[in-house]
This record gives C-alpha cells, sequence and structure tokens, in this order.
C-alpha cells in the first residue's frame, strides 16, 4: 500500500493555529496535529480546519473549530439556596443550615460582610476571600426564643460588580413542647363477677406529646375498684398500662371513676366510668316433666320412663336424695352433682305388683334455695295377663317374661294381643343376630304361650350365654333378656 501524503493543514481563521502542515505516514501510522486558539477579542470565533492528502476519497478533510474569548479580571459569586426554611423548632433548643458560596468568576471574589437582621437567627462567618471556583459553606443557626414564625433574611456583601448584595430569605416556626395525654378508653365495664372473686381490666395511658408527661396521682372513689399504679412519667410516645381490679363484696350494678391528673395543660383531669356487677351464684334445678304416666304394664313386667335434670344456675347443683313412697315406682340414682349447665338423666321403673291404678311421688331433693324438694307425680295401671285358654281379649298388646329365666333347655314365652294383628317373635343373640323365629303370622286378639327349645332355624343347639326376644305386633315392639344355662 503507498503512504498517505498529508500536504497542507490549515485554517480560514487567524485565531486558529497548528503545529504542523504537512507530513508522511505510512499504513497503520498516526499523528497527533495541535490546534491553538488565540482570541484577540471576546466574541464568538468560529473556523474550518483543512487537511488536503492523496486520499482520493476524501482528498480535503475539513474540522469545524470554534472558541470564545474573554478579558479576565471580574469575580462572580454564586450561592447554594435563595431561601432556607427551619421548619418547627423547640423553644430553647437549635437548628443548624449550610449554605455554599461559590467563586465561579476569573479573579477573586472579596465578601466582605454578612448578616441577619434577628437575634434568632446567627451566621459562623462575617467575611472571607474566594479564588476563582472555591467554595466557601456558610453556617446559619436557628434559635428561636418564642412560639410562632419567625422570618428573616441573611444578606452578603461582595465585589461582585453585577450582584454586589445577595438576600437568601430565612423561615421557621418556633414551638413550646408540651405534653397530651390520651387513655385507650373512657368507659371500662367489668360485666358480672362473682361475690368474693374479681376481674382485671387494662387501661392504656400514651403520651402523644413532646415532653414528659407527669401523671401525679390515679384514685377511685369505692372499695370495689382498685388500681394497681398511682403515678408515673411517660417521655413523648410511650405508654403505660394500669391494671383496675373490680372486686364486688355485694350483689347489684356497682359504679365509680377513675380519675387521672397529669400535668397535661389541656386535659390535667381524665375521667374513666367504671362498672359492674356483683352477683351471688346459686344453683337452680329444672327437671324436663312435672309428671310421670306408664299407662297399662302386665303385673309382673316393669315399664321405664326417663327424666332429665339440669342445673341452670350458676353454682354446683347437689342432689342429695332421691325417692319414691311405694315399692312399684324405683328410680337408678339417688343422689349426684351438677356443674353449672350440665344435666343427668333419672331412669324411673314402674313395676306393678297388684291391678289397678298406681299412684306415687318422686322426690328430689337438692341444695337449690328456692326448690329444695322437687316433686314428679307418677303413675301407672298394673293389669293381668289374662290366663290361657278363657274367651277374654287382652286389656293390651304385651309381651310377658319368659319361664324359667335361666332356662335349660327350654322356656316359655306369655305373649297378648289386644287386637288382631300380623306377629313375629324372634331370637337374637347377644350380638343382635337373629337365630330364631316362633311366629310369623297373622295372629287374632288373645292370649298365647309359644315354647322355645334353644335351637336356631337349622335345628342345631345354641350354646349357654344370653339371648334376646323380640315380639313385633303392628305399632308394638317389646324386646327381653332370657338366660341359657347349660
Amino acid at each position: 500500500s503507498d503512504p498517505l501524503i498529508v500536504s497542507n493543514i490549515s485554517s480560514d481563521a487567524d485565531e486558529f493555529t497548528v503545529d504542523i502542515t504537512g507530513f508522511t505516514l505510512q499504513p497503520a501510522q498516526s499523528q497527533n496535529v495541535n490546534v491553538t486558539f488565540t482570541p484577540i477579542s471576546e466574541e464568538l470565533i468560529a473556523g474550518i480546519l483543512s487537511i488536503d492528502s492523496n486520499d482520493p476519497n476524501n482528498p480535503t478533510v475539513e474540522v469545524s473549530l470554534s472558541g470564545q474569548g474573554f478579558v479576565p479580571g471580574v469575580p462572580n459569586i454564586e450561592v447554594s439556596a435563595d431561601s432556607l426554611d427551619y421548619g418547627i423548632v423547640i423553644v430553647g433548643t437549635d437548628s443548624l443550615k449550610t449554605l455554599t458560596v461559590s467563586n465561579n468568576g476569573n479573579t477573586s471574589l472579596s465578601v466582605t460582610e454578612i448578616y441577619t437582621n434577628t437575634d434568632e437567627y446567627s451566621v459562623d462567618l462575617t467575611s472571607f476571600n474566594l479564588e476563582p471556583y472555591e467554595i466557601q459553606n456558610i453556617m446559619i443557626t436557628f434559635a428561636p426564643s418564642y412560639e410562632g414564625t419567625i422570618l428573616d433574611t441573611l444578606t452578603i456583601l461582595s465585589n461582585d460588580p453585577d450582584e454586589p448584595i445577595i438576600e437568601v430569605s430565612l423561615s421557621g416556626e418556633g414551638f413550646i413542647p408540651v405534653p397530651v395525654i390520651e387513655v385507650s378508653a373512657d368507659s371500662l365495664d367489668f360485666g358480672i363477677v362473682i361475690v368474693g372473686t374479681d376481674s382485671l381490666k387494662t387501661l392504656t395511658v400514651s403520651n402523644n406529646g413532646n415532653t414528659s408527661l407527669s401523671v401525679t396521682e390515679i384514685y377511685t372513689n369505692t372499695d370495689e375498684y382498685s388500681v394497681d399504679l398511682t403515678s408515673f412519667n411517660l417521655e413523648p410516645y410511650e405508654i403505660q398500662n394500669i391494671m383496675i381490679t373490680f372486686a364486688p363484696s355485694y350483689e347489684g350494678t356497682i359504679l365509680d371513676t377513675l380519675t387521672i391528673l397529669s400535668n397535661d395543660p389541656d386535659e390535667p383531669i381524665i375521667e374513666v366510668s367504671l362498672s359492674g356487677e356483683g352477683f351471688i351464684p346459686v344453683p337452680v334445678i329444672e327437671v324436663s316433666a312435672d309428671s310421670l304416666d306408664f299407662g297399662v304394664v302386665i303385673i309382673g313386667s316393669d315399664s321405664l320412663n326417663t327424666l332429665t335434670i339440669t342445673n341452670t344456675g350458676t353454682l354446683t347443683l347437689s342432689v342429695t336424695n332421691i325417692y319414691t313412697n311405694t315399692d312399684e315406682y324405683s328410680v337408678n340414682s339417688t343422689g349426684f352433682n351438677l356443674e353449672p349447665e350440665e344435666n343427668q338423666v333419672l331412669e324411673i321403673t314402674f313395676a306393678p305388683g297388684y291391678e289397678g291404678v298406681i299412684l306415687d311421688t318422686l322426690f328430689i331433693e337438692s341444695n337449690d334455695s328456692i326448690n329444695p324438694v322437687y316433686t314428679v307425680s307418677l303413675q301407672g295401671e298394673g293389669a293381668p295377663l289374662v290366663d290361657i285358654g278363657d274367651g277374654d281379649i287382652p286389656l293390651i298388646t304385651a309381651l310377658g317374661e319368659n319361664y324359667p329365666n335361666p332356662f335349660n333347655p327350654q322356656t316359655t314365652i306369655n305373649f297378648a294381643l289386644h287386637e288382631p294383628a300380623f306377629t313375629r317373635i324372634e331370637i337374637f343373640n347377644i350380638k343382635g343376630q337373629k337365630i330364631k323365629s316362633l311366629i310369623n303370622e297373622h295372629l287374632e286378639a288373645r292370649n298365647y304361650r309359644i315354647i322355645w327349645n334353644g335351637t336356631d332355624d337349622s335345628g342345631n343347639s345354641v350354646a349357654s350365654g344370653i339371648y334376646l326376644y323380640r315380639m313385633s305386633a303392628d305399632k308394638f315392639s317389646e324386646t327381653r333378656k332370657m338366660l341359657l344355662v347349660k
């Protein structure tokens, strides 16, 4: 490749000159050209630098040139802000802000005086000098001596011919701090509390002010309400929990006021309403029925009814005795205790030993002061099972006791139909599995007797144990137990 021959480098403006006007470059070589700007006036000067060479594609390359001449010797003052706002400052304290002064001129800047107009604003420097492009930080302090908005002006005098006087607006607000008391509730309701016990509630006291809150006294007016603290101090935004105890000594609604004294100038006295109700707990007996009618029951058999006893009071119910006056009625329990809302089911059995209406009373004795003896009327009728073979229609449909019981190898089961019905008598083992069907047909109204020989439907003898026999006839259904002993 041929060398690059730069034959001429020149400017069309006399203010721009070069240090070399021509040179030769072999391939991959380079050459620096220094262009000097020498202004003769303060005007903006533009020119073209022309480079001529043997490059067939770009024989002449042009480079734009520009520059501005200036006459040195003028300082130029500049400040970082034209106003300073200190916001809210507590009276008796101070706040500091910085203002930066710069000399953007080309000769020394002389700041000859800096001052404010009020005692609330002060400055750490009153004069200084800055060479070109130097800076100086000025510290301005705001120390309010009274409450309210305080305005001032910071004045800076210098030798800047264009801005000999610079003014910076100063603003701030002085305020006197006060404590502000706040409580979490203006009333406390303790609800119902048992006499002799107590209930506790918490009240939170906060200081939402900006100086210390001094709570000097806390008190109530009655002995039923008490407080765990009587005084304390809180710094701004601190809290204190107060524990108020309600311990009623008598029954009824009890009102009081919790009084809190403090140095809050706006609310030196805070009053919180207190309310609660003292009560004496008692047991209350409630029985599910006042009377029980057992209807007609075959003599020699029995019928079971239930009663539910509930304690609807607020203290343990102690049932101390339960009894009847006759042998025909019996109860499965003679006493127990029930906590509030608990209940107990009583089983009352009627087993008539003779024919006719049999009346009795169930007595329930307890510690219920209103109903210490609760009575339940009992009524039933004993009826004989009509002998087999007579023409009398039974008074009721019934399943009699088997006999003998226990038995081996067979037993007799008596039953009666008061009216014609499709009748089933079936034998079940203790697991509830049917092992024998004795009757499964329509029968007329009369008395019946049937024998079970201790075998199942397949004719096999069953093992010793407890067996159930059940009679079903229309709406009637009854099950009894028997014991086979081999």
